[in-house]
């Protein structure tokens, strides 16, 4: 699978800064956490071009702050470890929710030491999160 021909750094639709975590989906589409853009990108199978399906450059005014990875679940929910916001997100193309970290204004910097690395889901659908210093 080619996912982009020749991916620059920078911001754009053919460049990243610091992708991190990727995940790939039944149809063979690509996500990736492109840290440093602070966006998700996804990279249609066969296609080079990716599109940003959250954060910075679209307007579901979902805000991400050094995403560095994420999962889809069995509905097709983006789950989303959003470290810099300290918290996990839940979206798709009609919302976003905070679903861990979260305070009465969507942003949690009540608890910097929970930096969220990764998120995976077990065979039961239940969510476990790696947080990188604890």
């Amino acid at each position: 699978m080619t996912a982009a021909e020749k991916v620059s750094s920078g911001f754009g639709p053919k460049k990243m800064s610091k992708p991190i975590g990727i995940f790939v989906d039944y149809n063979f589409d690509l996500y990736v956490a492109d840290s440093e853009n602070n966006r998700i990108l996804q990279f249609q199978s066969g296609q080079t071009t990716g599109i940003t399906v959250a954060g910075k450059g679209i307007q579901n005014k979902l805000e991400l702050s050094n995403p560095t990875d994420l999962i889809l679940d069995a509905d097709g929910d983006l789950f989303i470890a959003d470290k810099g916001n300290n918290r996990v997100i839940r979206s798709n193309e009609n919302f976003y929710q905070c679903v861990i970290g979260c305070s009465d204004n969507q942003r949690s910097k009540s608890n910097p030491s929970f930096q969220p690395y990764a998120v995976r889901f077990d065979s039961h659908g239940n969510l476990f999160v790696a947080d990188e210093y604890n």
